[in-house]
């Protein structure tokens, strides 16, 4: 049951920016005519499920020459401003904007106005803390991060148990 507390702390540590440790980066293809993409696993492009999109860019290239590159920012959408577009069919060599809806188990990416080249997509996403597969399961984590656990799962199970967490735990808990 501890095991179980303890993996949905984590998760719920994952939806919060000061409990996130990394924005990881990764590159995908945007393919002319398409502006609809899945993210996750099996997904149109197939990693993890991102929980939060922190920035993106489109990265075009001088042709012949994979190692200069112009980077242009998109603006991350939010619903309402993605409903608010009236015209979805355009096109743009670089596009501008994406709306990422971020359902589950694939979150579904939008890009605005559709590319009409080949071209990269950028994307910095939130790094999910890693869960436990078991109590002797080995976890990586960065610094200070074992201790912010271990005192925040006592909390957490003192309160489940009905029982009093010490003040000392509670202060390194915070």
């Amino acid at each position: 049951y501890s095991l179980t507390i303890l993996n949905a702390m984590l998760d719920s540590w994952s939806t919060k920016r000061l409990t996130v440790y990394a924005v990881q980066s990764a590159t995908f293809t945007l393919t002319p005519t398409v502006s609809a993409y899945t993210i996750g696993t099996g997904g149109t492009w197939n990693v993890t499920r991102p929980v939060a999109i922190e920035s993106a860019d489109i990265v075009l290239y001088l042709t012949g020459d994979s190692t200069h590159a112009s980077y242009f920012p998109m603006k991350i959408l939010t619903q309402k401003e993605y409903a608010s577009i009236q015209t979805l069919g355009d096109t743009s060599d670089v596009p501008k904007s994406l709306y990422c809806d971020f359902a589950y188990p694939l979150a579904n990416v939008d890009i605005y106005p559709t590319p009409n080249l080949t071209t990269t997509l950028e994307l910095y996403t939130w790094t999910p803390l890693q869960q436990f597969g078991s109590l002797s399961t080995a976890v990586a984590m960065p610094n200070g991060y074992a201790r912010a656990i271990a005192s925040n799962l006592a909390v957490e199970l003192a309160a489940i148990f009905d029982k009093p967490a010490p003040d000392s735990v509670i202060a390194s808990a915070k």
